[in-house]
């Protein structure tokens, strides 16, 4: 589905129109932070970081280019956020296969995960909310 969504995106000239939208609206300081935030939840609705990928990417770099955020620290986000979505979320593969081999349900996993990650997530917010001003 995913993969289908970034098709049908770029066929309908999607990203344009948002970048056209949105380009006056947001800093390009704020990209990193809204890219990475952006990816986070994606990523984790899905389980899935390629999916988070295929639907953020066609959007997000043009969104960058346009606005003159930093392409690197942009890419950089959109890699961290569908990673970290994908880790934290209970649909995941990375939750489910380790919960089932050892026997525990992977929602029980996730719950026990949350503190460590919550405090992962609010060090990355926290950097690419500053990196984005410094860089």
């Amino acid at each position: 589905f995913a993969f289908a969504f970034g098709v049908i995106v770029r066929q309908l000239g999607f990203a344009a129109y948002m970048v056209g939208l949105v380009s006056g609206l947001i800093s390009k300081d704020l990209v990193p932070l809204i890219t990475f935030l952006l990816c986070c939840i994606i990523s984790y609705s899905t389980g899935s970081l390629s999916a988070s990928a295929v639907i953020v990417v066609p959007l997000c770099m043009p969104l960058a280019v346009t606005v003159g955020a930093d392409i690197p620290l942009t890419t950089a986000s959109m890699l961290s956020g569908s990673l970290f979505g994908d880790q934290f979320s209970p649909i995941s593969d990375n939750i489910i296969l380790p919960s089932t081999s050892a026997g525990v349900d992977p929602v029980d996993l996730s719950k026990i995960l949350v503190p460590y990650r919550m405090i992962t997530l609010v060090i990355c917010t926290i950097l690419y909310g500053a990196l984005g001003f410094i860089v």
